[in-house]
């Protein structure tokens, strides 16, 4: 249900994360092919005591290997450092640096539409003869795109699901979708003002599982259109979160206008698990706001900052973000 999707939105015990050193050292290339993609990071509660955090990947089963090759900017580590590791693991560095960008999630972030997207799915579904609960939403589907939504759904369910079916499925979704949103303003009532504050002291992109043309409808009627760089929509990708692609396209298109621009010069802003996972197998920081998912649950998965709310973003930004 959509009121009691709001309510699990609501949280009251938060505090907002204190900021770590970013690991602006990333010692080896990150090999989508050799399946050696950095992620499952530890909390970074105890990383600034730390000369270095270690990425594991082997617990991620090779489950990212088959992703396709990104060419990415990677910072060069000194060849004299005294830290061995195993292939599996890739070393991140941990020094203070400045954040030269930042990259949005957009639905939980910036839209509070993660609600209309649960009851568009759920509309779908029904007609399919499918179903799912809201806690199932929160802990499976919140995090995915349209695609992954149902493939998921209909492989729970042990029933077949063609390519056309999907496209299908999609397509109605979709139309829901809009319906609910027709004349409606759904962003946050402090998105705006967080992205022009943000717009204004670097570059912006948008990495999400939504469709290009939902998130373009959305920032169109709030006026934001022109304050993103670069926009990463669930079509622009293979693989959606929590794998590292859609962040890594995102830096991407940043980097074509900044060629300097290193992936740990990055912070991904997130609402969910999935969601910093994908940032930090990226090799990037994150910044988690508890939107979708209470402020422990966000801390989990080991954010660099956690905020209560957009409302929250611009004091984080003057602290973090240098003009």
């Amino acid at each position: 249900m959509i009121v009691r999707l709001a309510e699990r939105c609501q949280h009251t015990s938060s505090r907002v994360g204190c900021s770590l050193p970013c690991g602006a050292t990333i010692q080896k290339q990150h090999g989508f092919a050799a399946g050696e993609l950095a992620c499952d990071r530890k909390p970074d509660d105890t990383a600034a005591n730390h000369d270095h955090v270690m990425h594991n990947s082997e617990s991620d089963g090779g489950k990212f290997g088959d992703a396709p090759p990104i060419q990415r900017q990677i910072r060069g580590a000194s060849p004299n450092s005294p830290t061995r590791l195993s292939p599996n693991f890739t070393c991140v560095s941990l020094e203070l640096c400045m954040i030269r960008a930042l990259i949005f999630d957009f639905n939980g972030v910036l839209a509070n539409d993660d609600p209309i997207h649960m009851e568009a799915f759920r509309e779908v579904a029904k007609l399919e003869g499918l179903s799912f609960t809201d806690e199932e939403y929160l802990d499976t589907y919140l995090p995915l795109n349209d695609r992954d939504c149902f493939k998921t759904l209909f492989a729970t369910h042990a029933r077949p699901l063609t390519d056309s079916k999907l496209d299908d499925l999609i397509r109605r979704k979709s139309v829901y979708y809009f319906q609910a949103i027709a004349d409606k303003t759904v962003l946050f009532s402090e998105a705006a003002a967080a992205v022009k504050a943000a717009a204004l002291r670097c570059p912006l992109a948008i990495a999400s599982g939504a469709r290009a043309e939902e998130i373009r409808h959305i920032l169109m009627h709030g006026g934001l259109q022109g304050c993103f760089s670069a926009i990463i929509a669930a079509e622009d990708v293979q693989f959606g979160k929590p794998h590292p692609e859609p962040f890594l396209r995102a830096h991407e298109k940043l980097s074509e206008r900044d060629h300097s621009l290193g992936l740990s010069d990055c912070v991904a802003v997130e609402d969910s698990v999935g969601g910093i996972q994908s940032a930090h197998r990226a090799g990037m920081r994150c910044l988690a706001i508890a939107h979708s998912y209470g402020p422990e649950r966000l801390r989990s998965a080991g954010p660099e900052w956690v905020i209560d709310s957009i409302a929250d973003f611009v004091s984080w930004l003057e602290k973090e973000v240098s003009k």
